[in-house]
């Protein structure tokens, strides 16, 4: 005997599935402040009132502008959701991220960069560019070359970077997110 689902089950399921989305699009709060940290998945924020709270990141996450990232001594503002993690643990969601103000000493990234890479993830790194004072996540491109090409990236690792930003696989529907995605990544020492 084969298992069967009704119309009322898939109507049910349909309707559950707009009720978890609805409360990630309407169930959000907002926040405005200074990042104190910023890293792959999170931002630390400092409220008006002295406090810091870390809100995570996601493939959900809109960015406005659309290749901003944000750094410390940005000011942004923050809608985000109480979400909870498949291993139990609840964190805030940030659904979206808008710039309020650049940190007035931050200097733009060109191609190629110098640095030191910070953080090693499957699919990209976090590095330190010390000519704009910040840590970059960028995306390892599909051709990358590495040099030397047996030289596996790791963190403290002094590299010479050429990226080009294109748009993301990942966001919002309605929304380009823009990252940078290396094309050749060299070591330097």
């Amino acid at each position: 005997m084969t298992p069967r689902c009704g119309f009322g089950a898939v109507l049910a399921g349909a309707l559950l599935l707009f009720m978890g989305l609805a409360q990630v699009v309407f169930a959000t709060d907002s926040v405005t402040g200074l990042v104190v940290e910023s890293g792959m998945s999170a931002v630390v924020l400092q409220g008006a009132d002295g406090t810091t709270t870390r809100y995570n990141f996601g493939v959900e996450t809109a960015y406005i502008p659309s290749d901003y990232r944000p750094g410390s001594g940005d000011t942004v503002t923050l809608e985000y959701y109480a979400k909870t993690l498949r291993n139990g643990d609840n964190v805030l969601a940030v659904a979206k991220l808008t710039m309020v103000s650049k940190d007035p000493n931050r200097k733009d990234l060109e191609s190629p960069a110098l640095g030191t890479i910070r953080e090693v993830g499957k699919k990209s790194l976090r590095i330190d560019i010390p000519s704009v004072g910040q840590v970059v996540s960028m995306d390892l491109g599909r051709n990358m070359t590495k040099v030397p090409a047996d030289w596996k990236p790791a963190v403290g690792d002094k590299v010479k970077v050429n990226f080009n930003k294109v748009k993301s696989s990942f966001g919002v529907i309605g929304l380009t997110n823009l990252v940078n995605v290396i094309s050749i990544l060299e070591k330097t020492e």
